[in-house]
């Protein structure tokens, strides 16, 4: 069950970082978009699961994306 709340925890950065790798590459043209973007989304699906396992406790569920929420809360 702490594997799944993992995986929930970091797939929301995960496609943020995806659709942010695919639009860098469709800008620069220098690689291309559909293989940039979900490569850079596994990468970071699996690298957010990692943490979120590492952080997790009873009182901390979501700790990924708790620290995601602030940062777009000061930007």
């Amino acid at each position: 069950m702490a594997f799944l709340t993992a995986l929930a925890d970091a797939t929301p950065l995960a496609v943020l970082v995806a659709v942010a790798a695919t639009w860098a590459a469709t800008v620069s043209a220098s690689l291309p978009p559909l293989l940039v973007g979900p490569l850079a989304g596994l990468a970071v699906l699996a690298a957010g699961t990692m943490l979120s396992l590492r952080y997790q406790t009873d009182e901390r569920r979501f700790p990924v994306f708790r620290v995601l929420f602030e940062l777009l809360t000061f930007w």
